[in-house]
């Protein structure tokens, strides 16, 4: 707004300006005249296209204009003021007045229609009339746009403040993701060497065993310290679950809702809690490992039954995620399955939400801490996340989210020998010349003592160099071996799938079998994959290997 300063006393006065177009000079001067004694400033032009002109430069409000000019009517000059501001109020002031004239003034949105012979306070009147309309609306638009603005910025607010939380999120999921790795490599190499010595402990006590009568008391003492090796392993197989290299063997899972609903309902087996289910119609498929995602399940579950010791309601709800980004920040791809269960429980403390994934953080008295732990090491592994909200004496709410999967893939098969399998198998006696190679004395002198009690003939070496060497001599000598049984991992030499590459250049038809304490090694998973024959996981009983070994020796060549 064109606004005119005067400077009086010190008291700055503003003066809104009024334009005032007329042909006749004397009354401009009396028009600006009146309008300057009402603290007004008038702006006064006999030519309309120079009050054009000034309008195109200069915002103008209020407008007093003849109606009767050369070059330019007062009608049309309303019309081109209204298109360069629709928003001034102009006042036809005419000497000629006809009802024709006030119509086509009134249809062109002409403020007032007044006649020069009326009352001068009428004028004035309407001026101040059409300042006032004029900061009415103004305010009006003044107080929407603040308000929208206003809507604005609060909505910018909410959305700042959720993307904070959602990368505070991330920053902690980073932080857990690499605290987890570096526990994982640590965790990793204590399994791999606890296997070690637990492979020497229960070769030992099952090579014993053989020496012994199955009904005589040294016997059943030798079967509870084989049973406690065992249950040590399974401490040491949730320790490689979530070490650097376990990763998953997944597969193309149609029908996931009877692997939820099969482990849902044996961890709640004996316990007062009752589950319901809500599944989606025509759920994705996804690529799981379903023996770790039912110990995911298995594991979850458990906690919701043990935080309702009088019973309750463990909800289970499986939905499609058709756009991952909008429903938590960490899903990166576009489909998702979300597996959500959803407990009455007593809840999580807020100060434990932060540290319940963590390694060996437990409120148990009789937890170790590792169930949550490897169930967040599983589905992270499966490029998958899982969330947790809860309140303490509201319930707990877990979610999974695990991408889908459109295409049909080949079935991978987990390989390395199950101890369910062969837990009650007899030990299978065979002849032949077998190599092992093992950088671990213990183990070597175990394996050899099984391998003799079996019938076999045995030479055990530390290292790839001494089994290349010593296969290669019992190779040219024509007294090659039946069997290598080659350690994966040998500290600072060569391993088992560098010695094999280099036993298949002396002779393509050796037959391998791979051994290693990582047992959840992919070499592990898919070792024909790599050129061996078959696996076997350390810790592991004589009656494994033999069934492992009389397999091999009675396969043909791959």
């Amino acid at each position: 707004m064109t606004q005119n300063l005067q400077n009086s006393n010190d008291e700055i006065i503003v003066k809104p300006p009024v334009l005032v177009v007329d042909d006749d000079s004397t009354q401009l001067k009396v028009i600006s005249g009146m309008l300057s004694m009402e603290n007004l400033q008038p702006i006064c032009f006999t030519n309309p296209k120079d009050a054009l002109e000034f309008c195109k430069q200069q915002t103008i409000n209020v407008a007093i204009i003849d109606l009767f000019m050369p070059e330019i009517g007062g009608l049309d000059l309303l019309k081109q003021l209204k298109q360069l501001n629709p928003q001034i109020k102009v006042i036809i002031n005419t000497g000629f007045a006809s009802l024709d004239s006030a119509m086509e003034a009134v249809n062109n949105e002409a403020f007032a229609y007044l006649t020069k012979m009326g009352n001068v306070e009428e004028l004035l009147s309407h001026v101040h009339r059409a300042f006032h309309d004029h900061l009415t609306k103004y305010n009006e638009e003044l107080a929407r746009e603040v308000r929208q603005r206003t809507a604005e910025l609060q909505r910018s607010n909410m959305e700042l403040k959720y993307e904070i939380k959602e990368r505070r999120k991330m920053q902690e999921e980073l932080i857990k993701a690499r605290k987890l790795e570096s526990l994982g490599i640590l965790a990793g190499g204590i399994a791999h060497d606890f296997n070690n010595l637990l492979t020497a402990i229960l070769g030992n006590i099952s090579l014993s065993k053989l020496y012994t009568e199955k009904n005589d008391e040294i016997n059943k003492r030798l079967v509870e310290a084989e049973n406690a090796s065992l249950r040590a392993s399974e401490l040491t197989q949730q320790l490689l679950t979530f070490a650097k290299g376990g990763a998953p063997i997944k597969k193309h899972t149609d029908n996931i809702k009877d692997l939820i609903q099969d482990s849902v309902t044996l961890a709640l087996r004996g316990s007062q809690a009752k589950c319901e289910y809500i599944f989606d119609d025509d759920l994705l498929s996804v690529e799981v490992d379903e023996g770790q995602l039912a110990q995911v399940i298995n594991n979850i579950t458990i906690n919701s039954k043990q935080s309702m010791p009088e019973g309750g309601i463990v909800k289970v709800t499986v939905n499609n995620i058709k756009d991952g980004s909008k429903e938590h920040a960490g899903l990166t791809k576009q489909s998702y399955i979300c597996i959500s269960i959803e407990d009455e429980g007593i809840g999580i403390p807020e100060a434990y939400i932060s540290k319940i994934f963590d390694p060996y953080f437990t409120t148990k008295e009789d937890g170790h801490g590792l169930g949550l732990a490897t169930s967040y090491s599983i589905i992270k592994k499966h490029d998958g996340i899982i969330t947790v909200e809860s309140e303490a004496g509201k319930g707990t709410t877990f979610r999974i989210y695990l991408p889908a999967t459109t295409s049909e893939v080949s079935t991978a098969h987990r390989n390395v020998v199950k101890k369910d399998k062969v837990k009650n198998q007899k030990l299978l006696n065979g002849k032949g010349r077998i190599l092992i190679m093992d950088d671990e004395m213990g183990i070597r002198e175990i394996v050899s003592a099984m391998l003799s009690r079996m019938g076999y003939t045995v030479v055990s070496v530390k290292d790839g160099d001494e089994a290349i060497k010593e296969y290669k001599s019992a190779y040219e000598n024509s007294h090659s071996y039946d069997v290598v049984i080659l350690d994966l991992t040998i500290p600072g030499g060569r391993g088992g799938r560098k010695t094999l590459e280099d036993l298949s250049k002396i002779d393509p038809n050796v037959k391998a079998i791979v051994s290693s304490g990582y047992s959840n090694d992919p070499i592990m998973s898919e070792y024909k994959k790599y050129g061996f024959y078959g696996c076997v996981a350390k810790p592991f009983k004589a009656s494994e290997l033999s069934v492992v070994l009389s397999e091999v020796i009675n396969m043909s060549s791959i």
